[in-house]
């Protein structure tokens, strides 16, 4: 499991998400995280809400 934590870089709050420690609960946003495979739409979505992607339309 990880969990969603923010940062501030340069005055400029990120998300990430970091895997919970041995025994740690959190009450936070949390999802399964697997190695080698990971959550591709989700990933898309947030560089497409950055400006980073832009989808094909008609």
């Amino acid at each position: 499991m990880c969990k969603k934590i923010q940062k501030v870089e340069n005055g400029i709050t990120k998300e990430y998400w970091q895997p919970l420690e041995a025994g740690e609960t959190f009450e936070g946003e949390t999802k399964k995280m697997y190695a080698g495979i990971g959550d591709v739409t989700h990933g898309l979505y947030d560089y497409f809400k950055e400006g980073l992607i832009i989808f094909p339309s008609k």
